[in-house]
């Protein structure tokens, strides 16, 4: 057989994959392909594909891992993605998409084992891992469908697994299900630092997250008048801290009620129950019913967004201050940095295109939402933004020489 002209010691040492790949280079080198008659080369062929998913299980165990050592900030880089993606030549968006299965294979062990056996394709495990992640006992049947189906098969076979159990279980049920597994545990560092993993229902998650955020902006504009600056996660290790504080000796820095930003069908709101399509969703956090919905009425100040409400192109106000009805407008339109390319959904500031000072008025058609860092290079560094909502340009300084 073709592959016997390859068998290569077991690889106990980094040092030892990396001579293995010199010889996977050398092999690859040397295949007679012209003299080499179909059924060999079909064998090399499964071979070269094992090899492959092998890579991609590689960087699905270590991208996490990386994502947690924040090599990707001490070089520089925004987000641990966009990091994965310039190491690995792929988009950010593909980068992303990595992580996120990643995350999902934690809680699916049968589907990981067969990522790092080579057994499956990363579209298959992708594809497994998010419909068994919101439908767990599900598992098993979609790995023995993989195994017998093509990939278009495994992948209907995913979004019925999805809808159905959308179907059976309901939102209701659904939040249920995640309270009746939730938890709270701790665990300690080498160094002694103390590490707190939870999981939460998708309204307690939101009330929690919306609470630490608004303490941790107060951190961050204190922090930013004196001149000095950390990382984001450090002002929200902050602000959970401080709200321990208020629990315990009352309220340290002061803030209000948490808000949170609920979307939601006209006529799902009317009939009190959401049907087909329509939406019923935290910002940030996801679905929820309806019944969650109304409990976050009494614990948070809510802003509703109704999908037939006020066209926000006829909401406009002169000055630089902006109404609360205009702002959750934008906030509904932008929900992600509108600088191209960038996908920063959070700790997003509105912009003004045409400045205040300029004649600038406070009208949706004049405010974007953006991300700090490309506001910072706007307002210091001299970049702009041109165009109109949904069809906006970046475009460095005259004398941008690059980063």
């Amino acid at each position: 057989m073709v592959i016997s002209m390859w068998e290569p010691p077991p690889a106990r040492t980094l040092n030892d994959a990396q001579g293995h790949l010199i010889w996977l280079r050398d092999f690859l080198a040397g295949l007679p392909v012209d003299t080499m008659t179909g059924v060999q080369c079909t064998e090399v062929l499964e071979f070269g594909t094992k090899v492959e998913r092998l890579g991609v299980a590689i960087r699905m165990v270590m991208a996490p891992k990386v994502e947690e050592s924040f090599v990707w900030r001490q070089e520089g880089f925004k987000t641990a993605a966009s990091y994965l993606a310039q190491k690995t030549g792929t988009s950010p968006g593909q980068a992303h998409g990595v992580l996120e299965t990643a995350r999902q294979l934690g809680e699916l062990p049968a589907t990981a084992r067969c990522l790092v056996s080579g057994d499956f394709s990363v579209e298959q495990v992708t594809a497994i891992a998010g419909a068994a992640s919101v439908h767990p006992g599900a598992e098993g049947e979609l790995l023995e469908s993989a195994a017998r189906s093509g990939l278009k098969a495994l992948k209907e076979r995913c979004e019925k697994t999805k809808a159905l159990a959308s179907f059976e279980n309901g939102e209701r049920a659904r939040e249920n299900a995640i309270r009746k597994s939730r938890f709270l545990s701790t665990s300690h560092d080498p160094d002694g630092a103390l590490r707190i993993m939870a999981r939460l229902t998708p309204a307690d998650g939101a009330r929690i997250m919306e609470a630490v955020r608004a303490k941790a902006g107060v951190f961050f504009d204190e922090a930013r008048k004196t001149g000095q600056f950390e990382t984001m996660g450090a002002y929200l290790a902050d602000g959970l801290v401080s709200l321990a504080d208020d629990a315990i000796i009352g309220p340290g820095t002061g803030i209000g009620k948490p808000t949170v930003v609920l979307r939601v069908d006209a006529a799902a709101l009317r009939r009190g129950e959401t049907e087909g399509d329509e939406t019923c969703e935290i910002a940030g956090v996801g679905p929820v019913s309806l019944a969650t919905a109304r409990r976050l009425l009494g614990d948070s100040f809510v802003k509703i967004v109704i999908r037939e409400g006020t066209d926000i192109a006829n909401v406009c106000h002169p000055g630089r201050t902006i109404p609360a009805h205009l702002e959750t407008a934008i906030m509904e339109r932008d929900r992600f940095c509108c600088v191209p390319t960038c996908d920063n959904h959070q700790w997003l500031e509105i912009h003004h295109i045409v400045a205040v000072t300029n004649g600038g008025p406070s009208c949706a058609s004049n405010l974007v939402r953006i991300c700090k860092w490309h506001h910072d290079l706007i307002t210091y560094e001299g970049w702009t933004l041109l165009g109109e909502p949904g069809d906006w340009s970046w475009h460095p300084p005259p004398d941008f020489e690059g980063f």
